[in-house]
């Protein structure tokens, strides 16, 4: 699935097969969470969650910035989430900034914290040997969270 999941040419959902997967209802979105590195690929993956959550959820645009980080440094983070945001999108978003020096473990512990039923973030789309020499953010949440992940891919859009 790892190979899918990076090579494909389209965004690609991956769910855990089970028995009795079939007879059980859909989820129901109440709660998304969309990481957000201030990047184009953070600001898609802003944008597929507010695109798929039904009326009645909350988005929270999550940023992680690095420990240490000033009052001013902060709020223009939470000022970048929010460029390119709908107003008619705000009552029913929220953002958030977490400070770590590891983005991939505080990203998670807020889903946690959240009770997300979804996390959307995006990939940088590096190939499969710069993501194991320098480190995948979205392959590590993927190892770390229960939770479903879904990863937009900067560029490989719907067409």
């Amino acid at each position: 699935s790892y190979t899918v999941l990076h090579m494909s040419p389209s965004s690609v959902a991956t769910v855990p097969a089970g028995q009795g997967a079939a007879a059980q209802p859909l989820p129901r979105l109440e709660r998304i969470i969309a990481a957000s590195d201030g990047s184009e690929g953070g600001a898609l993956a802003a944008g597929y969650a507010i695109a798929m959550a039904p009326a009645g959820s909350v988005v929270r645009l999550l940023r992680v910035v690095s420990s240490g980080s000033t009052a001013a440094q902060k709020e223009e983070a939470r000022k970048s989430l929010l460029e390119g945001i709908s107003h008619e999108h705000l009552p029913r978003v929220e953002v958030e900034i977490v400070e770590s020096d590891d983005t991939a473990d505080a990203i998670c512990h807020a889903a946690e914290r959240a009770h997300a039923d979804v996390l959307c973030i995006s990939s940088r789309g590096r190939g499969a040997l710069a993501s194991t020499l320098l480190g995948s953010v979205s392959q590590a949440i993927i190892e770390k969270t229960r939770r479903p992940v879904i990863i937009v891919h900067p560029g490989k859009g719907p067409r």
